[in-house]
């Protein structure tokens, strides 16, 4: 039947046989030096290896390893690489298409680099642990939610300030642990978005706000004592109590000049060193310009002048020129009466019963008006003063009664020369109301109605009804009362509703010959230095009384 021949070669396996005794025919079965094409089925029971180490690439063709035609979708390999190809252009490799899970670095920790994008939905859902460096800059470009139904939140934080965000508690929290000390809103923020603010979260109630736009308080405002708290600042230094459209009050504790701006205000100083208002010849500032200064510290206040002159008017003395000296508790008026001069009077220092002063019958009534602080004379002296009071008064002066009456009289005496019967004036269950007319006793004050809180110091508490001279002069009532009595004459043993109505002076001029009475029912002196409405109308009646 012939014979079977094998040979190996320079690295060939050959077969041969011969049926007639002579040289065998070879056919070649392996090469493995060669490229090698396996088109049927193989099976290796032992190892394959592969020594070539050309590389894969799109294009190549002398990696050692590849599965299916190169003019086809193919898979090759060479020593460090595993690429998907069709017919020269990439293809996507896929890993566990039909499922089960890909480990890379399982034994030792390692990192995969991608150099393209990875995108979320392609792939299942990728975690922040596996896509963003924590340690760097990253930018979000859409919209990232956290399921905090667990309790979760989530927290930013420069590494000192951290700010949580809490979707189940419903809130927003910042803890400064360093030294974060502001939160800044690049926007409006408005009641309407947020839910409803309130001063709570909002404002600083024990400290000094700035409120540049228009508040409207519908309910009631409650305030403290004017002098020391209660006020509502217009700008940086002007104030003037919560709901009163009054004096507005200067706080300055500085060195300044008194401009057009702050014309007509109560320049007040109550802190810092001893500072000096200066007075110049500004065209800006109109005439008649005034001024209120009101010293509430232990400083001393000067009142100086600078380009313009200053005249100190006092109460019997001719004028005197120079810098003015206001001590603590003082209150003065500077008056600008031309371009070059301004006036100045009131007191220097804390207005008092003390200092003020009533004047005997030598007194010239051509000066400024006589104030009487108690219709009690304890001396001779003092009452051979009141002895000629009224002569003052018949030959043109002035008198006030600043603490008013407090007694009944007929006048029939010097010490209260008008017959009065002097009513309380408090109310109980019904109110008593006190009118103000417009006078210019209270110039920059409300008026023409009835007093309200800004008068809550000065209100009287006793009122004059039958207030008449002798001579039946007509008395003015700048300041009255119209009330009625609580019961009426038939109540015995049941209230049968109330009184007959009546009214009362609070404050009255009462003329006298050539001059005048001013009697003052309001309760001024015991709040001067206390309260700038005491302190205004204290001066309104000083330059009103003054002037011929």
């Amino acid at each position: 039947y012939g014979a079977m021949y094998q040979e190996f070669d320079s690295g060939r396996l050959w077969s041969g046989y011969n049926t007639t005794g002579g040289d065998p025919t070879w056919n070649e079965i392996l090469d493995v030096v060669s490229d090698q094409t396996i088109t049927g089925d193989k099976t290796f029971s032992n190892k394959v290896r592969l020594t070539n180490t050309g590389d894969a690439g799109l294009a190549t063709d002398t990696h050692a390893f590849q599965i299916g035609t190169t003019a086809s979708t193919n898979l090759i390999m060479d020593n460090n690489e595993l690429m998907a190809r069709d017919n020269g252009a990439a293809a996507t490799l896929f890993l566990n298409a039909d499922g089960g899970s890909v480990t890379i670095g399982n034994a030792t920790p390692a990192t995969l680099v991608v150099n393209g994008a990875i995108t979320g939905t392609s792939y299942g859902g990728i975690t922040e642990a596996n896509l963003v460096d924590k340690t760097a800059l990253e930018t979000i470009t859409a919209n990232w939610t956290w399921d905090t139904n667990a309790g979760g939140s989530l927290k930013m934080s420069d590494g000192t300030d951290t700010v949580v965000w809490s979707a189940v508690a419903g809130t927003i929290t910042v803890q400064p642990t360093g030294g974060m000390t502001t939160i800044d809103f690049n926007l409006a923020v408005t009641a309407n978005s947020f839910g409803g603010i309130s001063s709570a979260n909002l404002v600083d109630k024990s400290a000094t706000e700035a409120i540049t736009g228009t508040w409207t308080l519908d309910g009631a405002v409650t305030t403290a004592d004017y002098g020391t708290g209660g006020r509502v600042k217009d700008g940086t230094d002007v104030s003037r109590p919560v709901g009163f459209n009054t004096i507005p009050v200067y706080e300055i504790d500085a060195a300044d000049t008194f401009d057009v701006a702050h014309n007509g205000m109560l320049w007040h100083k109550d802190a810092g060193a001893a500072v000096t208002f200066t007075c110049n010849n500004d065209a800006n500032i109109p005439q008649g310009a005034s001024y209120m200064v009101h010293n509430d510290d232990t400083e001393d206040l000067t009142i100086a002048e600078g380009t313009a002159t200053i005249e100190f008017l006092a109460p019997g003395a001719a004028p005197v020129g120079g810098n003015v000296t206001v001590e603590q508790g003082g209150i003065v008026t500077v008056y600008k009466y031309s371009d070059a001069i301004f006036w100045v009077w009131g007191a220097k220092a804390a207005a008092t019963a003390s200092n003020i002063t009533v004047a005997d019958e030598s007194s010239d009534t051509s000066c400024f008006p006589v104030f009487v602080t108690a219709a009690t004379p304890t001396s001779s002296p003092e009452k051979r003063r009141f002895d000629g009071l009224e002569e003052f008064v018949q030959k043109g002066g002035t008198v006030v009664y600043i603490d008013g009456i407090q007694e009944d009289s007929d006048g029939s005496n010097t010490l209260v020369p008008f017959s009065v019967n002097a009513h309380p004036a408090v109310g109980l269950w019904t109110c008593i109301p006190h009118m103000v007319h417009d006078h210019p006793i209270f110039e920059g004050l409300p008026s023409n109605g009835m007093m309200r809180n800004i008068y809550e110091n000065v209100w009287p508490k006793t009122t004059l009804r039958d207030l008449k001279r002798k001579d039946a002069s007509q008395i003015e009532t700048l300041v009255g009362t119209v009330a009625f009595d609580w019961f009426s004459k038939d109540h015995k043993m049941n209230y049968s509703g109330p009184g007959a109505s009546w009214w009362g002076s609070d404050l009255a001029i009462v003329p006298s010959g050539k001059g005048r009475y001013l009697i003052s029912q309001l309760r001024l002196v015991e709040h001067l230095g206390k309260d700038p409405v005491a302190d205004k109308i204290l001066f309104n009646m000083i330059d009103y009384l003054s002037k011929k």
